[in-house]
């Protein structure tokens, strides 16, 4: 919120930066502490809270964070634990957005009385109420002060900026965590278009940062961002390339009220209901029954209509808690040994569905032949017999 209310005018860059490196040095005087990523919506997630701990922030409809004292945040994990839900800690040492704050507050409000407030020119998520900042808000400084103690309101900002008409969201970092954040809101939020998620820079450090920047750009300009193309070509040559003409193919082409009769006709069926986002990847259906199996499971979790074996997990909107979920439900089905962290490694249907048929494989080295292909039939219809 920092970075956007400076680009909407509401710091000079050197009152931001001031006001941030003041904000950091305050949170790293707190004693030790933690934060725990929890799998449930803010209300349930609260009732593990205590005396103790605070909701720290509300990051979608099934994550929330709880933050205070390291020996409370060990407690509520272990308390989630024995419910079955799954909690992963933060990896920082204090607890921010806690009461552990309160004391320090006096400083950061003295030091916000000395900051130039201006109300945005441009539209900005508060994440202290989860809607658009008010010019009202921009320009008090006890907003700001709210803002360092206070629940971050992040899910609640995601969800307004969802309901903007043709949305689309790039994420100004490594990495596409946030991201995966907005396609789920988007998705709770029952947005009628597909969300475009754009990633600005690789979440792996063997791919390269200029094709990721350039591809970001392009996937921008498809979901009809306006591209200062002058500014992207300052300083550059550019000439004109003529293009050899195309003959037109003299065919009609008809469109039925936006739909083929077959579409019409397909009767409604229950079950996902979202299209596939626009992914780096084109889309490749299931060759295998494990991988169709597989799908399904991706499928329901994600509720996409479609999943291509090369889509990747996490720009669908996975994360490290849906991937438990899937454990789950593949090690029921397929009654073979996997953890979350192989299959968080393997975030293609096709990888996790070759280690799969591995584990099939090595199941039935102990195994007399009848039941083998009982086995394998049961995986693979199309293994029976071979």
């Amino acid at each position: 919120e920092y970075v956007a209310a400076c680009l909407a005018g509401v710091f000079d860059l050197a009152d931001a930066i001031d006001t941030v490196a003041l904000r950091g040095q305050l949170i790293d005087r707190l004693p030790d502490g933690a934060m725990l990523a929890v799998n449930l919506p803010e209300h349930d997630a609260a009732r593990y809270a205590g005396d103790d701990l605070d909701v720290a922030a509300v990051n979608g409809p099934e994550q929330t964070v709880l933050s205070g004292p390291a020996a409370a945040v060990e407690a509520a994990r272990a308390a989630l634990d024995a419910d079955g839900v799954r909690a992963k800690l933060v990896r920082v040492r204090q607890a921010a957005h806690t009461r552990m704050l309160d004391p320090l507050l006096g400083e950061f409000a003295a030091h916000m009385a000395t900051v130039t407030l201006r109300p945005p020119q441009a539209r900005v998520g508060s994440n202290v109420t989860g809607t658009w900042l008010t010019a009202v808000e921009a320009t008090d400084p006890g907003y700001w002060v709210r803002h360092l103690r206070a629940t971050v309101r992040f899910g609640d900002n995601l969800r307004a900026a969802a309901a903007l008409p043709d949305a689309a969201f790039l994420e100004v970092g490594p990495g596409h965590a946030l991201g995966t954040m907005a396609l789920a809101m988007s998705r709770a939020a029952g947005a009628e278009t597909t969300t475009s998620i754009v990633a600005s820079l690789p979440a792996a450090p063997e791919q390269d940062e200029n094709e990721t920047l350039l591809s970001a750009l392009a996937r921008l300009w498809l979901a009809g961002a306006a591209i200062d193309w002058a500014a992207f070509s300052a300083g550059e040559q550019r000439r004109r390339v003529p293009l050899p003409t195309y003959p037109f193919e003299r065919r009609r082409y008809s469109l039925l009220n936006g739909s083929t009769p077959a579409a019409q006709e397909a009767p409604a069926t229950a079950g996902p209901k979202h299209d596939r986002p626009d992914l780096p990847t084109e889309y490749e259906p299931p060759r295998t029954e494990i991988e169709e199996t597989v799908a399904q499971a991706w499928r329901e979790l994600l509720g996409y209509r479609e999943i291509g074996v090369f889509d990747d997990f996490l720009l669908l909107g996975g994360d490290s808690l849906l991937t438990g979920r899937l454990v789950a439900r593949l090690q029921d089905t397929f009654q073979v040994p996997i953890t979350v962290a192989e299959a968080f490694a393997r975030r293609t249907v096709a990888q996790q569905a070759d280690l799969l048929q591995d584990r099939l494989l090595a199941e039935l080295e102990g195994l007399s032949d009848a039941d083998a292909e009982r086995l394998m039939s049961e995986a693979d219809p199309s293994e029976a017999g071979r």
